[in-house]
C-alpha cells in the first residue's frame, strides 16, 4: 500500500530539519560572530548522516551553552515506537562533545536521539533499516542493503533491460539521497580492465523515454558488491508523495547499437582510446601490433590474428551480469547446520628464534563482543559479521626493543620477516563432513587437516578416527580474506635499519550463503610468536558456548 498520511509526511518533514543541519536561531546581530542560542537553550546536537544500516557507526556531536558544567551527557536513543533501546554517558571538553554509537538496533524506521542538560532537550532524527531487501530471482536469493530518509516499496528485475528497476517512496524533502550496495553476482558491469561505471535513470512511474539521468556516486566496492549514493530529486509539489523509480544499468545497454555503428577507426581517430573502442554484437575488439589501432573482427578470427602476431590483444567485451541470468553462487553443501569453533587446539608455530606482540586497534563492519566466556585467556573477543557484509580489523604488530628474556643471543633473531595470513580453526562432529572437507586427508584410520603456511610448512591437527567424531579442521568456506600489506619485516633494537612495527588492515568478506556459525582465527605470526587469537562469528548474534 502506497497511501501516505499528511500527519506521517509533516512528522517526517520536521525531523528532516532537525538532523540534516545544525541547530538554527535568529540572525546575529551585524559584526556578530557568535551570538548563540535563543534563552533558555542549553545543548544542540547532530549526527553525521541522514540515514544508517545495521551495523553503521552513529557520529553524534553536540555543543553546550552552559558554563562550567562538569556533569557527563546523558544520551538517549528512543526507536519508532517510543521506546528507551539504548542509554549512554559522554563528557563536555572546551563545550563540545562527541559519542560513537554502533547501530545495531531491532526495527527499521525513524529514531529519536535526545540529548537533555538542565531544562533542555535537544532532539536529533535518524533513519535506520535493521534488514536488507531480500530479493527472489531466477532461484537465488539476494540480501540487498539499502539505506535513505525515503522508503523502499520494491526492487524487480528487468530481463529485457538488463536492469534492476528501484521504487521509492517518502522522498518529500530536498537533498535526499538513496544508497544501495549490488550484490555482483545479481547485477554487474565489467571489462578486462575492471570495473565499468553503471547508468543511472529517474522518473516519477513514467515510461523509460521520459526518464532522466540521475546523479549519483560509486561510494563503496569490494569482492562481492559496489554501492551507489543516487540523489533523489525533490518536487515541491502540495500532494507529491515523494514517489520515484531507478532504473540502474550498465551504461552499453542503455547506448543501444547505435552508438557502435561507428567504424572503429573513426571511434579512434574521433579521440576514444583503443581499448574503450566499442564492436557491434559478434564481433572482437583487437589491438594492432603494428601502430596499436583498433579493429574489429569475428571471435574465431582474432585468436588466429593473435597467433600470427598481426594483433597484440584481444580486448574482451564488458559483461554486465545479470543478462547472464545464473546466479553466481557458491554451493557450500555438506557443512553441518552450524559452524562451532569447539576448544582451542593450536597447532606449532615451527622454528624461528623470534617473539613479537600484537593487538587489535579497531574494527569497521563487526559487532564486537569482548571476553565472551570469561575464561581469562584473552582470545574470546568475538567479532560479529553477517553473510554478505565485509569488514576490516586493523591491528599492529610490534617487534619490541628487546627479545623476550627466555630467548638467547646465539638463538635470537634480530630481523622478523613476516607473511600476513590467517588460519581458522572449527570443529567437525559428522564423519561425512570430515570425509569431504577439503583441508583433510584421511589415511589409516587417522584423519590430518592442514593449512600451507606461505613458508610450505603445516599448520593444523591430526588425529584417529574412533568413536564420535571431534575433530578440528582449518578450512572457512565462504569467508573470503585479505591482508594489507602482505608482509613487512621488522627489527628488534636497531630502526635505523628498518621499522620495529607494522600496522596490518586484515579485510573479511563473506559471501551471502556462507554456512553460519564461529571459528577460532590465528593471525600470524601464530599464537606462540605473539599472533593476535579471537573468534569470528559469521551471523547477526555473538557466539554462545553453551549453544554448542
Amino acid at each position: 500500500m502506497k497511501t501516505l498520511h499528511l500527519s506521517i509526511i509533516i512528522l517526517l518533514t520536521a525531523g528532516l530539519l532537525a538532523f540534516t543541519t545544525n541547530s538554527v536561531y535568529a540572525p546575529c546581530l551585524v559584526g556578530v560572530t557568535d551570538c548563540g542560542p535563543p534563552p533558555g537553550v542549553t545543548v544542540s546536537t547532530w549526527t553525521d548522516s541522514q540515514f544508517y544500516e545495521k551495523n553503521d557507526t552513529i557520529d553524534l556531536k553536540g555543543k553546550l551553552y552552559v558554563e562550567n558544567y562538569t556533569n557527563p551527557i546523558q544520551v538517549q536513543i528512543i526507536n519508532p515506537t517510543n521506546m528507551t533501546v539504548q542509554t549512554l554517558e559522554t563528557f563536555v571538553n572546551n563545550n563540545v562533545f562527541s559519542i560513537k554509537i554502533n547501530a545495531n538496533f531491532n526495527d527499521s524506521g525513524m529514531y529519536q536521539i535526545i540529548t537533555c542538560v538542565k531544562s533542555w532537550c535537544d532532539r536529533s532524527y535518524f533513519k535506520y533499516t535493521a534488514e536488507p531487501y531480500h530479493l527472489s530471482f531466477n532461484g537465488g536469493n539476494y540480501l540487498i542493503w539499502y539505506k535513505s530518509i525515503a522508503d523502499l516499496q520494491k526492487i524487480d528485475v528487468d530481463v529485457g533491460a538488463q536492469a534492476l528497476r528501484v521504487h521509492i517512496s517518502g522522498a518529500t524533502a530536498e537533498g535526499l539521497q538513496f544508497v544501495i550496495t549490488l550484490p555482483r553476482d545479481l547485477i554487474d558491469f565489467q571489462s578486462a580492465r575492471g570495473d565499468q561505471n553503471f547508468t543511472v535513470l529517474v522518473g516519477a512511474q513514467q515510461p523509460d523515454k521520459y526518464m532522466q539521468p540521475a546523479s549519483f556516486k560509486e561510494i563503496a566496492t569490494n569482492s562481492l558488491s559496489r554501492t551507489l549514493a543516487i540523489d533523489i530529486p525533490y518536487k515541491p509539489i502540495s500532494d507529491e508523495q515523494g514517489i520515484w523509480d531507478f532504473k540502474i544499468t550498465g551504461s552499453d545497454v542503455l547506448s543501444g547499437p547505435s552508438v557502435f555503428s561507428d567504424p572503429p577507426l573513426k571511434q579512434f581517430k574521433s579521440g576514444i582510446k583503443a581499448q574503450d573502442v566499442k564492436c557491434n554484437t559478434g564481433f572482437e575488439l583487437v589491438i594492432k601490433s603494428t601502430d596499436g589501432s583498433p579493429a574489429c573482427v569475428k571471435p574465431d578470427t582474432a585468436s588466429k590474428l593473435v597467433e600470427l602476431g598481426w594483433a597484440k590483444e584481444i580486448v574482451s567485451t564488458p559483461v554486465n551480469i545479470i543478462s547472464n541470468m545464473k546466479p553466481v553462487i557458491q554451493n557450500y553443501t555438506g557443512y553441518q547446520s552450524k559452524i562451532i569453533p569447539g576448544p582451542l587446539i593450536l597447532s606449532s608455530c615451527g622454528g624461528g628464534g623470534y617473539h613479537s606482540s600484537s593487538n587489535i586497534l579497531n574494527s569497521t563492519g563487526f559487532h564486537v563482543f569482548y571476553n565472551i566466556t570469561n575464561s581469562g585467556t584473552g582470545f574470546d573477543d568475538d567479532y560479529v559479521i553477517e553473510p554478505g557484509h565485509a569488514g576490516t580489523i586493523t591491528y599492529v604488530i610490534n617487534a619490541g626493543s628487546s627479545p623476550t628474556p627466555y630467548m638467547t643471543n646465539s638463538y635470537f633473531q634480530k630481523e622478523l620477516d613476516i607473511t600476513n595470513y590467517d588460519i581458522f580453526y572449527h570443529y567437525v562432529t559428522d564423519y561425512e563432513e570430515l570425509l569431504h572437507n577439503p583441508s583433510v586427508t584421511i589415511h589409516n584410520g587417522d584423519y590430518e587437516s592442514c593449512f600451507k603456511r606461505p613458508n610450505g610448512s603445516c599448520a593444523g591437527l591430526s588425529g584417529p578416527i574412533t568413536g564420535p567424531i571431534q575433530a578440528s579442521v582449518v578450512d572457512h568456506p565462504g569467508v573470503n580474506v585479505s591482508f594489507d600489506p602482505a608482509s613487512e619485516l621488522l627489527q628488534y633494537n636497531d630502526t635505523s635499519q628498518g621499522k620495529s612495527s607494522q600496522i596490518i588492515t586484515m579485510t573479511v568478506s563473506v559471501d551471502y550463503n556462507a554456512p553460519q556459525g564461529t571459528y577460532w582465527v590465528v593471525l600470524s605470526p601464530e599464537e606462540c610468536k605473539g599472533g593476535k587469537i579471537f573468534h569470528l562469528t559469521i551471523g547477526n548474534e555473538q557466539y554462545r558456548e553453551l549453544s554448542r
